[in-house]
């Protein structure tokens, strides 16, 4: 009686109204958040697959073309390996502990088919199509074919070439130089992270991950007008990140730099060309401290296969 007299009772109604109302928005609010991460993880997992697809699709053109082919293209490698950092530093010194005759060890740098020297070729003979697959890459080879060997490496030299008593090569091919570090980014369309690497521990930089939309509601916005916001949420988050890059490369002395790389996504990896030392598309999803972990390992992998 004393709240409907006082005005109380319709105040405590419409309280409880904004309450409701209140509550409501929170679900949604909610939900939305569900929705987004849903979306994201969606994306990502597509992405995953179409990768996988099209390494499926090169797999079986490689076998149509050796099903058309000559002999020389149905060879297969003996054996294919992914060497992580450890492995492939013990590799090296392992292959530069042999010794050969007098030019009895070929150690080269080979980035495209006309580069092939036709010593190495003769060599090789019709395992010489391997290593085409395989380009660029490095290659090291003894007088007696026992060690007949490519390595794709993170850092390639430049093209070389040269017969020895030894192999010759480099750890800095495959980790940061000593003293020196690589300054490495992780580029998606929602994260942007960034580290520098010294072949050992990674030392982050900056983690950052954007809201994204990644759904049309049904209502609301066009479908136009959608992507236009999305594009321009993708946009702003690329031009922040090549900012923070380009901040820290300026604020970084350059006698403590081996590289720079850029990881990622492929269709976002040329808003940085200009910035890179090497850039690759890797599958690095999840949270942006632990996407970075893989992205880094992925690239310090080394693929070595016997020819």
């Amino acid at each position: 009686m004393i709240d409907e007299l006082l005005g109380r009772a319709e105040l405590k109604a419409r309280i409880e109204e904004l309450e409701e109302e209140n509550h409501h928005l929170k679900r949604r609010v909610e939900a939305e958040e569900e929705r987004r991460s849903e979306a994201v993880s969606e994306r990502q997992s597509a992405e995953a697959t179409i990768n996988q697809l099209e390494d499926k699709i090169t797999q079986l053109e490689d076998a149509v073309s050796r099903a058309r082919g000559s002999d020389s293209e149905a060879l297969s490698f003996r054996e294919v390996h992914r060497y992580r950092q450890a492995k492939a530093e013990s590799l090296i010194e392992r292959l530069n502990s042999y010794h050969a005759p007098p030019d009895g060890a070929y150690t080269g740098m080979i980035h495209d088919t006309d580069a092939i020297p036709d010593a190495l070729r003769e060599q090789l003979d019709d395992r010489v199509a391997l290593l085409q697959r395989r380009l660029p890459c490095i290659v090291v080879v003894d007088d007696t074919g026992i060690i007949s060997l490519s390595l794709e490496v993170p850092h390639p030299p430049n093209a070389f070439a040269g017969w020895d008593e030894s192999f010759s090569l480099q750890k800095r091919w495959i980790q940061p130089t000593h003293r020196r570090q690589s300054i490495i980014a992780l580029v998606r369309s929602d994260v942007f992270a960034l580290c520098t690497y010294d072949g050992e521990t990674i030392d982050t930089v900056d983690l950052t991950q954007t809201a994204i939309t990644e759904q049309h509601s049904k209502g609301g916005f066009s479908q136009s007008r959608f992507e236009r916001r999305r594009d321009q949420q993708i946009e702003t988050h690329i031009d922040s990140a090549r900012s923070t890059l380009k901040t820290f490369l300026t604020e970084t002395d350059t006698e403590l730099i081996d590289t720079v790389v850029v990881l990622g996504e492929q269709t976002l990896l040329s808003d940085f060309d200009d910035l890179a030392d090497h850039m690759e598309t890797v599958d690095a999803r999840g949270e942006p401290e632990k996407a970075l972990q893989e992205a880094v390992t992925e690239f310090y992998t080394v693929r070595v296969s016997i020819l």
